[in-house]
């Protein structure tokens, strides 16, 4: 077995190698003793050769039903990529473009049928929550908590419909890829059409933008913003269009950076943690491995993230030896492989 990063992982069984799947969609029994079924569930969205959770999802067509305890319903769907952010540098001049809180919650992904994680996995939310998006038009948001509430969002998508915590969600919309070719002012002002401020729809809102005035507006909003509870600020370029792919037109304003990380093993606690744990012993994508401890609630020290589950740790800067300095456990990624970099 081979860790080829990027959340790509192959075997040199028959079974690894004669699967008609991309390589990073691949498992094997093997795979998934390593990195744990629930890991391999939400890596490769469907069931692992040889298990009995019934066959792949058929490409543009959602799966068989949702096994009960997989992730997102173990169900998933072909789809375009979506607009991804690079980091926002120093150097840069950003006036004259447009400025808006980066929301911590889970992108989602309107397809007109479904909502979508940015792998294609459904996220089977009630038909309340979705019955007022349009059936011809494609969307781009976040399904949001509350700042601090990262972790609380991600159990309630990863949930059934019936889970109550849906009604205390929000559909945070940022974009309109299906009018994608327009200019990024006209999509807003299409949103805002669709969506008014006020509107009658009270759990989808536009994300409200402002205008940038210069690099002191935007240091001054980030500090406002993390001073909230809030992760950061969006950048987005006047006049940009939609693209499927990462893009230096949205670009993202942090204090701090944040990677994946997958659980390789639990270290005992000491002193007032005796008897529970401690902190994760995690490993990044290029195979370096260092604990972290800071973050994890007593709920989450008394029943930690299971071996093979992928988490997000956030930290300062990396060591001369590529370790994150002063690692937070952020909390568990709701439905992709082990990844590089935030997003």
């Amino acid at each position: 077995m081979k860790n080829c990063g990027g959340g790509t992982y192959t075997c040199n069984c028959p079974v690894w190698r004669y699967q008609n799947k991309a390589t990073n969609e691949r498992s094997c029994k093997h795979l998934e003793a390593y990195l744990g079924a629930a890991f391999e569930r939400v890596r490769c969205g469907d069931s692992i050769p040889g298990d009995d959770g019934g066959a792949p999802a058929s490409p543009g067509k959602a799966g068989a039903a949702p096994r009960a305890g997989s992730p997102l319903g173990g169900r998933k769907v072909a789809m375009p990529g979506v607009l991804l952010a690079n980091k926002a540098t120093n150097k840069g001049d950003y006036k004259g473009w447009w400025v808006s809180e980066k929301l911590d919650g889970v992108r989602a992904y309107w397809d007109g049928t479904h909502l979508l994680s940015r792998n294609g996995n459904i996220f089977t939310a009630p038909e309340s929550f979705t019955k007022d998006l349009p059936k011809d038009k494609t969307l781009d948001g976040e399904l949001f908590g509350g700042r601090k509430k990262f972790q609380t969002t991600v159990g309630i998508v990863k949930s059934s419909a019936s889970h109550p915590g849906w009604a205390t969600l929000t559909y945070e919309l940022f974009d309109i890829p299906s009018s994608g070719a327009k200019a990024f002012e006209g999509r807003m002002e299409e949103l805002l059409s669709m969506f008014p401020k006020g509107g009658p729809i009270k759990h989808v809102h536009v994300v409200e933008q402002e205008l940038c005035s210069g690099c002191q507006h935007v240091a001054d909003r980030l500090a406002e913003i993390e001073a909230l509870g809030g992760e950061g600020l969006m950048l987005r370029e006047p006049g940009s269009k939609y693209v499927h792919t990462r893009s230096n037109t949205l670009l993202k304003v942090k204090s701090t950076e944040e990677v994946d990380a997958i659980v390789r093993g639990h270290d005992p606690g000491k002193g007032k943690h005796q008897g529970r744990c401690g902190a994760l012993l995690v490993e990044l994508a290029n195979g370096k491995q260092f604990c972290v401890g800071s973050g994890l609630s007593d709920m989450q020290r008394n029943a930690p993230p299971s071996v093979g589950t992928v988490v997000v740790v956030r930290y300062q800067e990396l060591t001369d030896g590529g370790i994150p300095r002063f690692p937070v456990f952020a909390g568990c990624r709701y439905d992709t492989g082990l990844r590089k970099g935030s997003s």
